[in-house]
């Protein structure tokens, strides 16, 4: 499992990418990679790592290969930014623990939305 570098080391995404891809190409292996993608509660940078990722996508010719993993961390965001991986390999879904929530006796539970949300990937899957 692996995540993309910062965003401010643009030559560090590209640079994965043709590793991955010489690799992938060179030693034609049978596992996975997975790309974790985690989530951001600001809409801008949730879009601007999602174009990222994107590109990274690219760079790599879409491999199959390369499958993603969604960190969970905030729930109105989440739904909006996941619905974009409906057509993406998710191989995992990461809640965060903050993300629960509590009922009178005390035992965590996610919110319905987010309970639909990630059964729509167990589906697609």
């Amino acid at each position: 499992m692996f995540e993309l570098p910062d965003q401010y080391r643009a030559p560090s995404v590209s640079n994965l990418a043709r590793v991955l891809n010489k690799y992938i190409d060179d030693f034609q292996v049978n596992q996975k990679f997975i790309l974790k993608f985690k989530i951001s509660s600001d809409p801008a940078e949730a879009e601007q790592h999602y174009q990222r990722y994107l590109e990274f996508k690219s760079l790599i010719n879409h491999s199959t290969k390369v499958s993603v993993a969604l960190e969970i961390t905030d729930l109105k965001l989440t739904i909006h930014i996941a619905k974009r991986f409906w057509s993406e390999v998710v191989q995992l879904v990461i809640v965060n623990k903050d993300t629960f929530k509590t009922n009178k006796n005390k035992l965590p539970f996610l919110a319905i939305e987010l309970q639909k949300a990630i059964k729509s990937f167990m589906r697609c899957q």
